[in-house]
């Protein structure tokens, strides 16, 4: 819709991963996200299923299950976090696109192209942010508040993985447009995560310096730090 809004329903489009390409590793992600996909899909259903037994027998024979609501939430979180990198591929998350009816074709394919580098820096940073998460899980061996008390590890397990796949998805749709613009992203993160690790990050990435020092001092401390 030229000059309007537009919009992106969930698998409405072609898949947009280039396995001719990107050779091996196109083909290899378009694999793992299908089977990834139909597995969270039956994650859904299970929920589903689950949530409608149990609250069935409680109405009616006053059973009371202390574990429905994380396996529900295990479950459904899982595959959201799992299907993600299938759903990128089709570019099927739901958005609202008010400029691309606007911008000349090749501005609004750089346009896209930037954002996937964007994307893929955040979706890296989340994955290994996760991942320590997950590692500290399994050291501490923590568990959740709830009477049942599942291991934590559970569900950093499903986001590690989730985040993790989103960012390769991410990376094959950059690097199959500019590998340049994929190895620069990836330094970036690098770069980002190794400031982290050497600062903890408690000081304001440098890049934002010059706009922290235009407020107020007292208002500098919750603004922008590292992850």
């Amino acid at each position: 819709m030229a000059g309007g809004l537009q919009h992106d329903a969930i698998l409405a489009g072609p898949d947009m991963t280039d396995t001719s390409a990107l050779s091996g590793l196109g083909r290899f992600m378009a694999s793992l996200n299908g089977a990834l996909f139909n597995i969270s899909a039956l994650s859904i259903v299970a929920a589903g299923l689950i949530l409608t037994v149990c609250v069935t027998l409680s109405l009616f024979w006053g059973m009371s299950f202390s574990w429905l609501d994380e396996v529900t939430i295990f479950l459904i979180a899982g595959a959201i976090f799992l299907s993600s990198g299938a759903v990128q591929s089709k570019r099927g998350h739901i958005g609202i696109e008010l400029l691309a009816g606007y911008l000349p074709k090749r501005t609004n394919q750089l346009r896209m192209h930037l954002i996937d580098a964007a994307c893929l820096f955040f979706c890296a940073v989340f994955a290994w942010k996760s991942g320590l998460l997950l590692l500290e899980a399994i050291h501490e061996g923590q568990t959740s508040h709830s009477a049942w008390g599942p291991p934590l590890w559970i569900p950093y397990t499903l986001l590690t993985i989730g985040m993790t796949l989103l960012a390769f998805q991410f990376a094959v749709q950059v690097g199959s447009e500019r590998i340049v613009t994929l190895i620069a992203t990836l330094v970036l993160t690098a770069m980002y995560l190794a400031w982290v690790r050497d600062t903890g990050g408690a000081h304001v990435f440098p890049i934002f310096q010059p706009l922290v020092d235009l407020i107020p001092a007292r208002q500098t401390g919750p603004i922008i730090t590292g992850m």
